[in-house]
């Protein structure tokens, strides 16, 4: 399929310039993961999860743990009643579902 190949490399080009290029590495990997969470399926918010991840840990890496921080939030706010997808962004905060 077309589209999944275009996904595929779109995805490999963010990965191979995220050091040179971390802003549009960031722009890629949310705008994948804000596509994939638009499809309201647990599996996609799974899906979505790794791109965050990569989102969070380049943020983190260039000295910009607000600007995550006021997205995540943004997310939680924007998806408040989808909460299979705020279960996947604890993850992602390092909070436990179950204490």
């Amino acid at each position: 399929d077309e589209v999944q190949t275009l996904k595929y490399c779109v995805h490999n080009v963010a990965d191979a310039v995220a050091d040179a290029y971390p802003d549009t590495a960031i722009q890629i990997w949310k705008h994948s993961a804000e596509s994939l969470i638009a499809d309201t399926t647990v599996k996609a918010y799974q899906q979505a999860a790794p791109y965050l991840q990569k989102a969070q840990t380049m943020l983190q890496k260039k000295g910009r743990k607000k600007e995550w921080e006021a997205y995540l939030k943004d997310l939680r706010t924007t998806h408040v009643r989808k909460w299979r997808l705020l279960e996947v962004l604890d993850g992602l905060s390092g909070k436990r579902i179950i204490d």
